[in-house]
């Protein structure tokens, strides 16, 4: 698992794709990444910082934490979630990237 992978032009490649989400060997949960949102002001200091959304159903929710995430695209990497949102479409979750920039 690369941590190159959780840089915003790559995920930018994965908006709308559906992702699985390793709970357990025997539990696996899709999420779809609706949405990224970048700071504006991010790389002016020095960071690249961004939020990832993702919407899941309601049937399977998930406390926050680092789950293993599984991308046709990107293969796997580990992400730390936290649900913001629900109502009767399912689970909104959340994800935050901020990181410094290479110099």
């Amino acid at each position: 698992m690369s941590e190159d992978v959780l840089r915003k032009v790559k995920m930018d490649t994965i908006v709308g794709e559906t992702l699985s989400l390793h709970v357990s060997d025997e539990v696996q949960v899709p999420l779809t990444l609706n949405t990224i949102r970048e700071r504006a002001d991010a790389k002016e200091h020095g960071y690249e910082c961004f939020t990832m959304v993702f919407s899941g159903a309601n049937e399977q929710q998930l406390e926050q934490g680092t789950y293993t995430f599984k991308s046709e695209k990107l293969g796997d990497f580990l992400l730390f979630i936290v649900p913001i949102a629900r109502d009767d479409k399912g689970m909104t979750y959340e994800a935050v990237i901020n990181r410094e920039l290479a110099s």
